[in-house]
């Protein structure tokens, strides 16, 4: 909002002239920025009253000059007073507002965040307490890069692979998560983010609360608890369905489920939790799809006997090569 226009409609909540949604603007304004401060500052009271005191200069310097430059007819001595209560209460409100606003700009424009990152280790979870006290979840093979600042305006996380979020309420710094394809934005939730390198399909799952998901500017929907967002990257369609969202998630309780998964997309979560590669020689198997669940100290030549039993695919499996080889006819009908 222009200056002007936001120094009028301060003058006009002063005067209690505001409409009911112009005055829920200014204290919703005014509150976030109030909050601003401390979180800038950490609460550190000594510097939130520096601040507070160089604003007042602030005013008392912009007052004067408009005395200075006002050549307007001087009003009677009560006017006088209450004009000038008016515009110093109009004029502290707005450069309140204001300074608050360059504060955070400057803030987070000389901030160069700093990024950790951490890995889960092939055939092991990983629990990470964030410094907002969210908590993450990693899934074996994933990679999650982070900052443990706290001033930073949104609380942006990078993520190859899979992850479960447990994510801190901060209505004033959106937590927002970061794959190659797509972008997940909420305030406080719990979801998972599923977005493995070559994988044929993304997804977000949300137990708790509500999430955006965006993949570059194309916002592709808001997610409800018990919903999931597939995303395709190789042809950019995206599906929103209902799901069994904890039984999804389950890996988190030591489980491998797969719901009406790709084959593809198995083996891409399998090499994870193994280690091992996985090949097609009929790439035809790649598309089929299965629902089965372990649990995730099976041997993997056990599992891959019952996807053997449950399909018409073979495998050959080379332990000291480290791989697998998918062979067959083709899905089951």
């Amino acid at each position: 909002m222009h200056d002007d226009k936001w120094e009028i409609l301060i003058e006009k909540y002063l005067a209690e002239k505001c409409t009911a949604e112009e005055k829920l603007l200014v204290e919703q304004y005014y509150k976030a920025m109030g909050e601003s401060l401390h979180e800038f500052y950490n609460n550190d009271a000594k510097k939130i009253a520096l601040s507070a005191k160089e604003s007042l200069k602030a005013v008392e310097n912009k007052i004067a000059l408009l005395s200075k430059n006002n050549n307007r007819a001087v009003p009677e001595k009560i006017g006088v007073i209450k004009y000038l209560k008016s515009i110093s209460i109009a004029a502290s409100l707005l450069l309140f507002v204001s300074i608050s606003v360059i504060i955070y700009q400057k803030i987070n424009a000389s901030q160069k965040a700093v990024f950790k990152q951490v890995t889960a280790a092939t055939g092991h979870t990983l629990h990470i307490i964030l410094a907002d006290s969210s908590s993450v979840w990693l899934n074996a093979g994933s990679s999650l890069k982070y900052s443990e600042s706290l001033t930073t305006a949104t609380r942006d996380v990078y993520l190859s692979g899979e992850a479960f979020f447990d994510v801190k309420h901060n209505i004033a710094r959106p937590f927002i998560v970061h794959t190659a394809k797509l972008t997940t934005t909420v305030l406080g939730t719990a979801f998972s983010v599923a977005a493995y390198k070559n994988a044929g399909s993304n997804a977000v799952t949300v137990i708790r609360g509500k999430v955006q998901v965006a993949a570059g500017p194309r916002v592709l929907g808001l997610i409800t608890p018990g919903k999931q967002i597939t995303y395709l990257p190789a042809t950019g369609q995206s599906k929103l369905s209902a799901v069994d969202a904890e039984a999804l998630m389950s890996w988190k309780e030591g489980k491998l489920q797969f719901a009406d998964q790709t084959l593809q997309d198995i083996a891409i979560r399998l090499s994870q939790w193994y280690g091992y590669t996985f090949s097609f020689d009929n790439k035809r198997l790649k598309d089929c799809r299965y629902t089965a669940s372990f649990n995730n100290k099976i041997q993997l030549a056990n599992l891959l006997k019952v996807l053997k039993a449950i399909s018409n695919t073979a495998y050959i499996i080379n332990n000291k090569e480290k791989t697998v080889t998918f062979s067959g006819t083709g899905c089951k009908e």
